[in-house]
């Protein structure tokens, strides 16, 4: 035999269950948001870094083709893009936009050395054969607009004395 207060503690019971799976269920769908939004945050920053490398890349295939015209004739702390064109990549004054969400753009810096022929940050001889190169990839997503920027350091030398 059922009594008032036992139903009344069963739809107690039905309350606190139903809140319990409902909590658990929206923490379940705000994870879930969070996941997708810094898997395509991830997206994003894996692409820069590729682009990146692949700047590096290309100012080492200059170097290869001819250190002297593709490399040593830039101005140093000059910021410069990246054309391929025919085949052959190409340092250009004119900005580069990649997939309408990146721009890439590079710089080179003059090398100096001590006596022991070390790389140094001040002072030195001034070393015509090498090239600090900073490739930098901006990301600017068109929802936001907020800009992000990805560098990438290497040191280019005239390994064929070309």
């Amino acid at each position: 035999m059922r009594t008032h207060s036992s139903i009344g503690f069963s739809l107690v019971e039905i309350v606190v269950g139903s809140a319990i799976i409902g909590t658990v269920f929206v923490s379940m769908i705000a994870t879930y948001g969070a996941y997708v939004k810094a898997s395509f945050q991830n997206a994003s920053i894996i692409k820069s870094a590729y682009l990146a490398e692949e700047g590096i890349e290309a100012l080492k295939t200059l170097r290869d083709r001819s250190f002297s015209s593709n490399i040593a004739s830039l101005t140093a702390s000059t910021t410069y893009s990246l054309d391929f064109s025919s085949g052959f990549w190409k340092s250009t004054t004119t900005p580069e936009t990649i997939d309408s969400g990146y721009k890439r753009s590079f710089v080179l810096f003059s090398v100096y050395r001590d006596s022991n022929s070390d790389i140094t940050l001040s002072g030195g001889t001034l070393d015509l054969n090498t090239k600090k190169a900073t490739v930098s990839i901006t990301i600017v997503p068109p929802a936001t607009g907020a800009t992000t920027t990805k560098t990438l350091s290497a040191y280019i030398t005239n390994i064929f004395q070309n």
